[in-house]
């Protein structure tokens, strides 16, 4: 209870001798401070039976001030490496380049989006508002032909995807930038535990490379997600053209997805509670 869940002893990588003899060494710490102040309590000659309270009570918090200690010392943080630093840094580089490029395909479709918003809507109407001479059929005024009903559905399926994808590849970089934070933090006081002005020197160029790349992933990360938000509006108005534009059939689908969408709302509710 008074060991964290991935502290020193509980990790994967501790050996199991290792962590044995670290429980069995901290259990003796525990046992031998609420013995000693139960000894020194009752040397004195008093009984247990006649006075147990303040025995007792003093041997408790003897126990919970062990415990206290145990959980302190087993917090400190372990000591981080040269090599250590150096490979996050490195991972910090390649989620970098994969949020990079991540942008790229974010900002791609956002503006095809926009693009093909504009486009639709400049079919829609003449400079007066009024239907523009290539419209025809049934349905409202700049309905679309079939074929534009498919092409965009297909359009808006893939700015869907690709928003959810990039949104996926955002969340596991802020999990990494956690981790480095963290690492970030304990690699700017190393440092001063190493005698060696040599790897002091080492350890100081690895931890700034680190915050380098954690700064630069922090800023991708962030416009990344605006650029999400972004692609995430303008395909929301995508489907409300399609359902205004198409006719029938994308007055149908628009419902369609709105209901699955509502459904998998509901699902998402019942399973957080």
């Amino acid at each position: 209870m008074a060991l964290r869940r991935d502290g020193r002893l509980r990790g994967r990588g501790t050996p199991v001798i290792k962590r044995w003899l670290g429980l069995l060494a901290r259990s003796g710490v525990l046992l031998g401070a609420m013995n000693v102040v139960a000894f020194l309590k009752l040397r004195s000659g008093e009984h247990v039976i006649e006075d147990g309270m303040g025995p007792l009570a003093l041997t408790a918090l003897a126990g919970v001030g062990a415990l206290v200690a145990i959980r302190l010392w087993d917090r400190r943080p372990q000591r981080v490496t040269v090599q250590e630093v150096r490979s996050a840094a490195a991972e910090a580089d390649r989620a970098l380049r994969r949020v990079r490029a991540e942008n790229e395909r974010v900002r791609r479709q956002a503006a095809q989006v926009q693009a093909r918003l504009t486009k639709i809507r400049a079919r829609g109407t003449g400079p007066a508002g009024r239907p523009s001479a290539g419209s025809s059929g049934p349905g409202r005024p700049g309905q679309r032909p079939d074929t534009d009903f498919y092409a965009l559905r297909t359009f808006h399926r893939e700015s869907y995807q690709c928003a959810d994808t990039a949104h996926l590849t955002y969340q596991s970089a802020q999990t990494s930038l956690h981790t480095m934070s963290y690492l970030v933090r304990r690699a700017r006081f190393a440092p001063h535990r190493v005698v060696a002005r040599r790897a002091r020197a080492e350890m100081y160029a690895a931890a700034d490379a680190l915050a380098r790349s954690h700064g630069e992933l922090r800023v991708q990360v962030d416009q990344g997600l605006e650029m999400v938000r972004t692609l995430n509006a303008n395909t929301s108005e995508l489907k409300c053209e399609i359902r205004d534009s198409c006719g029938e059939q994308g007055q149908e689908w628009f419902e369609a997805l709105e209901e699955r969408i509502e459904k998998a709302r509901e699902e998402r509710s019942a399973d957080q509670r």
